[in-house]
């Protein structure tokens, strides 16, 4: 059969070595059959072998350098015909199309349209009557009924939703029919005919596809709507025409898709339901959180709500269980409601930041913005298509300018939520009933400049601020906040971790533990202190901020101004250490100066020009000759500590990234470093190749990651102690500078700037300029300075950072708090900077700032603890998603143009009414009761590669490559391969990786050696996506085939027991 496949005129023209079974290798074609009876179709072949248990594969019979088989999928079909066979056909030029009569009349010149006769216009095609149900086949219908059956509780309904005082109009009407399961059919009759048509007298499907028209149209540009029009009146001449009561047209011109879907009075966009945009002055645009909170309980999502009756208890895993959420929300909210059984406690995460428009960088003009994220469901960070419709932004304006204006309407809108008022009862799709509404702030998440900006706090770089919400003069007691020797000397193992004992008694150290009244924090207060404000001890202790502290400090300062009992200085100096920034101390004493002048001025001759000309300014301008009005976010009724640590900014481009760019300065001062970048490349190439979403790692190119980004640096943190651990201890010691012993004019650019480097003295610029500096300082009096004692630590130091490092994370990224998590990061966190200061220390002058201090995210990973017994798991609180960063994704693309007049309400608009038809659609599935299919994949988390064969699985072992695993409920471990006899990700073919022996520990790893359990003609096993318990990678031992060891998704590395992963284990020394 072999011979007559291989001889035979049919298959002629095929690569000889595709027809042999891709699974048993050595087994030719026994059987051939043509796969589809389309002629452009007829260089598809699907082969088989005499197994019947192994699966056919498709070959073209036409290309004779194919490598590899083809997906038996209509998708695959039709890709390798356009790319290999259609070019003979002009593939550039295969439809010229001709449009007259404003797009109506459309000419067909591709030769491919064998169905329709050329030069057919498209008057000739079916009338607008008939085309009535040809949506049929764009949009398939499925009987599946969704979890939430709108049509069947709109029977029930016996609330309106017009008692509810919509801000827009649209929106009343949109959600009348809403309510009635005719929200979608409201919006496409009006489009369509100009008045509300019943949903049960127009074609489900046809509703679905003019939502999906609108939202699709409403993100493209003019010329895409003009070519996406001239593809909708193809679509017009080959669909199948069905009548039905309503006949709706599909837009075929520019004109008509403009006027149905996007600009005319009755189109779909017009009549969208979203919040009301407001101008606040010439800067800003504001949407209401009010309109927000109404907007998204029409639509009946469901909300992560906080419960009436739960008390806080163990676990938390979301935000609504939480200890703020259930104690000081919960309680608030019950005190204010106390016998209303259907309120509604609803949260918020707040988030705001600047960006650069998509527009050049000869007229770059940043943009603000803000957001507000409601009560995401437990599924947000899964389900990317549903992130949308928890988010809203509520204000744009450009950056630099002032926006308390916009921190003071959120402050007074949120004041006037959490009283018991008729305006705090809206209209709730889910339960179709008029409910009381609580609404509170859950927690602000910015990145460190714009949280200290907006909250009038110096930057971390500051003598006082280095930690987020606490006031200390680090430097200064720089020495006794780490660990000291004796408490280290004293410190256990205990669940991963190593536990410092009680160090209540320690006078040399504080072990990290900032908020202890230990004597050791205490500092000299600065010159210019105010003296009556020293404390009998003659020293300051650190402060914990809080607004209220911040108001009194405020108060404090400006009544002793006026009262002339403090100068300036004092009080500058005071409110320094209470860590307000610059602009904040301007004010205070700017207005506190013109009080005491106008008192001053007033007390020796009110009728003096001085005292004449001060009360003119007091009148024009009141608001200067009285106490300054702090910020905003100071009395909207949170706490400061609210404004939690943005934890992607924190943990990843804060911590990781500056241990990475210390190691490479440890690199350069200890070790060979362009030796180091040979042996690193393919590590991180193997594993670039598998395409993993949690294991996102970029080339090692110098050691510069200039174009690496957050979700890199979070991969490659998973990897960092295997990346670091394979390479540093067979790195050699950098040789000891020795001097050259030619005369030094003849020296190198290199030699002088070692020569330099190892006295540690200033080697910047050129070659010339380094050999004027070493002849300097070697003709200079009593000879050249000496060379310094070698800097940094051991191989092994370097190591033991970066376990702690590992984990560290791994207890910060938890899914769920549990009862001891709080304790074990702490300790986590506690000893991380321990060995992180060993590191550091090594390589820092005596009079250096350490530098947890001088990059204050070190010291600010000690607010982390609180914040997870607080506000529960980090992860729920990431702001790289929709809900912070992320969102400037969506509305980066439409700043073109810089920003001209009205630009910000311009854009507010455009992306409101972009959001709500990512709503409305989701909102059409429920109420036609359609499952989409594209959705439903989006939702199918895959951690794992797949691979395109068992050629591919085998090759990667072979080749000691990184290996993308899964571990099944049968105790396997597997590579995946495609199963292209499954439509879909939901089944794969799996080859078996046995554990052969426990080879040991080295730089905190356990290595196992492996073996793949697959010989050709083997039978492969089915692996249900089910059956996955667990997603890894198994990382090899440099230079040692088969011998592996493994990280998951949770920063866990493998143990001793092959079958388990856990943190790294620490030494006990």
């Amino acid at each position: 059969m072999q011979s007559s496949l291989c001889s035979g005129n049919y298959l002629k023209d095929a690569n000889p070595s595709l027809l042999f079974c891709p699974i048993c290798m050595d087994r030719p074609a026994v059987k051939a059959a043509p796969v589809s009876n389309l002629p452009q179709y007829n260089w598809a072949v699907c082969l088989s072998c005499d197994i019947e248990s192994h699966p056919q594969w498709v070959i073209c019979r036409k290309c004779p350098m194919m490598r590899q088989s083809l997906p038996n999928t209509p998708s695959g079909l039709h890709s390798h015909f356009t790319r290999y066979h259609l070019k003979p056909l002009k593939r550039k030029h295969d439809q010229l199309l001709n449009t007259q009569n404003h797009g109506r009349s459309v000419l067909i010149t591709s030769p491919m349209s064998n169905n329709i006769p050329p030069n057919t216009a498209i008057s000739d095609c079916p009338s607008s009557h008939e085309i009535s149900s040809m949506t049929n086949n764009l949009c398939g219908q499925n009987s599946a009924t969704d979890d939430m059956s709108l049509s069947t509780a709109a029977t029930t309904a016996s609330v309106s939703c017009n008692n509810t005082k919509y801000a827009r109009p649209q929106s009343s009407r949109y959600f009348t029919a809403y309510s009635k399961s005719q929200g979608s059919a409201h919006l496409v009759g009006l489009s369509q005919f100009g008045f509300d048509c019943p949903k049960d007298q127009i074609n489900s499907d046809e509703i679905l596809l003019h939502i999906k028209l609108a939202e699709f149209s409403s993100k493209l540009s003019r010329g895409q709507c003009q070519e996406f029009t001239s593809i909708l009146n193809l679509c017009c001449r080959t669909l199948e025409k069905k009548k039905h009561t309503y006949s709706t047209t599909i837009p075929v011109s520019y004109n008509l898709l403009q006027s149905q879907a996007l600009l005319g009075k009755n189109s779909i966009v017009a009549n969208l339901p979203y919040p009301k945009v407001h101008s606040l002055d010439d800067n800003h645009s504001y949407v209401s959180i009010r309109d927000c909170i109404a907007d998204i309980l029409g639509f009946g999502f469901p909300l992560d709500t906080i419960p009436l009756d739960n008390h806080y208890s163990f676990p938390v895993q979301y935000p609504s269980n939480s200890r703020h959420a259930l104690q000081n929300i919960r309680e608030r909210a019950l005190a204010i409601f106390p016998d209303h059984p259907s309120l509604k406690i609803i949260w918020f995460n707040e988030w705001s930041d600047d960006f650069e428009g998509n527009i050049s960088s000869k007229s770059r003009s940043p943009v603000w913005v803000k957001t507000i994220t409601i009560c995401p469901p437990p599924s947000f960070q899964l389900h990317k298509k549903q992130q949308l419709n928890y988010t809203y932004p509520i204000a744009l304006g450009p950056k630099g300018a002032n926006h308390n204006i916009v921190e003071k309407h959120l402050a007074e809108e949120l004041k006037s939520l959490q009283i018991n008022s008729p305006n705090n009862f809206f209209y709730d799709f889910a339960s179709r009933t008029i409910v009381p509404v609580y609404v509170d702030m859950f927690v602000s998440m910015m990145d460190q400049p714009e949280r200290r900006s907006a909250n009038s706090i110096m930057l971390g770089t500051s003598t006082y601020t280095a930690r987020w919400g606490m006031s200390l003069d680090f430097t200064s007691v720089a020495n006794t906040i780490p660990t000291c020797a004796e408490c280290l000397s004293k410190s256990t193992l205990s669940g991963g971790n190593r536990v410092i004992p009680n160090n209540s008694d320690c006078n040399q150290c504080c072990s990290w533990n900032l908020e202890s009244d230990k004597n050791v924090l205490q500092f000299d207060p600065p010159n210019d202190y105010p003296p009556d404000a020293i404390p009998p001890c003659g020293k300051l202790s650190p402060i914990v901020l809080t607004y209220e502290k911040l108001r009194n400090c405020v108060t404090q300062a400006h009544n002793n101004i006026v009262n002339q009992t403090w100068s300036t200085k004092n009080a500058i100096c005071f409110l320094r250490t209470h860590g307000l920034n610059k602009e904040a101390l301007d004010r205070v004493t700017t207005h506190a100066e013109n009080c005491l002048a106008l008192a001053l001025a007033q007390e020796q001759d009110p009728t003096d020009i001085t005292f004449l000309e001060l009360s003119n300014d007091k009148e024009e301008n009141p608001h200067l000759f009285k106490e300054w009005d702090v910020p905003s976010l100071w009395n909207r009724g949170t706490n400061i500590s609210q404004h939690i640590e943005a934890i992607m900014h924190l943990l990843f481009l804060g911590v990781t990234k500056k241990i990475i760019k210390m190691i490479n300065t440890w690199l350069t001062l200890k070790m060979n470093y362009s030796e180091f970048l040979v042996m690193v490349k393919p590590l991180l190439d193997g594993i670039r190749g598998l395409n993993l979403p949690w294991l996102n790692v970029q080339p090692f190119l110098e050691g510069k990651l200039g174009t690496w980004v957050a979700e890199n640096y979070m991969g490659f943190s998973r990897i960092a102690l295997w990346f670091y651990g394979s390479v540093l201890p067979h790195l050699q010691y950098a040789s000891v500078f020795v001097n050259p012993t030619q005369p030094t004019e003849k020296w190198t650019k290199t030699q002088n700037y070692r020569w330099l480097q190892v006295r540690g003295l200033d080697t910047e610029g050129n070659a010339l300029t380094l050999r004027q500096r070493v002849s300097f300082f070697l003709s200079q009096d009593g000879g050249p300075p000496l060379p310094l004692p070698p800097k940094g630590c051991d191989v092994n130091d370097v190591m033991k950072m970066l376990q702690a490092h590992n984990i560290m994370i791994s207890n910060l990224m938890v899914d769920v708090v549990q009862e001891d998590t709080v304790t074990l990061c702490t300790q986590s966190i506690h000893h991380f900077l321990d060995t992180f200061e060993v590191f550091d220390s090594s390589m820092r002058n005596v009079d250096e700032k350490p530098s947890w201090i001088s990059s204050y995210n070190f010291l600010c990973l000690l607010n982390l603890p609180y914040i997870m017994d607080e506000y529960g798991p980090l992860r729920t609180l990431w702001e790289g998603g929709l809900q912070g960063e992320g969102f400037i994704r969506l509305i980066k693309p439409y700043i073109v143009h810089g920003l001209r007049r009205g630009w910000q309400s311009s854009l507010m608009k455009g992306t409101l009414e972009r959001m709500s038809l990512s709503r409305v659609q989701h909102s059409t599935r429920l109420e036609l009761q359609c499952v989409d299919d594209e959705f439903i994949e989006s939702c199918t988390k895959i951690d794992f590669y797949v691979h395109q064969s068992t050629n591919e699985a085998m090759h990667r072992f072979i080749s000691h490559k990184p290996l993308s695993v899964v571990y099944t409920v049968h105790g396997n471990w597997y590579m995946l391969c495609r199963n292209n006899e499954k439509h879909g990700e939901s089944t794969f073919f799996g080859m078996r990786i046995s554990h052969q022996s426990y080879i040991g520990n080295e730089q905190f790893m356990d290595y196992h050696k492996y073996d793949l359990n697959f010989e050709n003609g083997d039978v492969l096993d089915t692996v249900p996506i089910s059956s996955v318990t667990l997603s890894a990678v198994f990382l090899p031992k440099v230079n040692e085939d088969q011998i592996y060891t493994g990280v998951d998704t949770r920063w866990f590395f493998v143990c001793e027991d092959p079958t388990l992963f856990f943190r790294p284990r620490l030494s006990s020394t």
